[in-house]
């Protein structure tokens, strides 16, 4: 049994990952592909598919929890418990992309934030960010919720 929060195991997993990264061209990072092996998506084929979603339900399973099933980052929303105060390092922190209203979005681990010129970013680790694993910022007003793990 692992003392640690789910979020700090999430953490480790995730950063254990860092800078794993699409292969340009047909070819495809056989890492990437494993992420969705392992998860049981078996018509996952190449790493141009957004991925994001995949990774953190690959980040899942290796901490013993069971995702989404899901490709698409909002299926997030539905996952763990809503975060009701301050968000702790490795809550999931859902964005939209594109509209808020939409379908697209991207999801990640939950860093820190960080003020630029009096904007706030939220610091977040995760997969298909520039097609790798790394962290980078996102604007906060892109945020649509942070979800606790269970």
């Amino acid at each position: 049994m692992n003392i640690f929060p789910k979020n700090s195991q999430a953490l480790a997993v995730a950063l254990s990952q860092i800078y794993v990264a699409e292969v340009p061209g047909a070819q495809s990072n056989p890492q990437i592909l494993k992420y969705a092996i392992d998860y049981g998506i078996t018509w996952y084929t190449h790493d141009e598919i957004g991925w994001c979603s995949l990774f953190l339900n690959w980040v899942a399973k290796q901490i013993g929890s069971t995702g989404t099933g899901s490709l698409l980052a909002r299926s997030w929303l539905n996952f763990g418990d809503k975060v009701i105060t301050e968000p702790s390092v490795g809550d999931i922190a859902v964005f939209w992309r594109d509209s808020p209203d939409g379908t697209q979005g991207h999801v990640g681990l939950y860093l820190n934030e960080v003020n630029r010129d009096g904007k706030i970013y939220l610091r977040v680790i995760g997969g298909n960010q520039s097609d790798q694993v790394k962290i980078s910022e996102f604007p906060k007003w892109k945020l649509l919720d942070f979800r606790r793990w269970v």
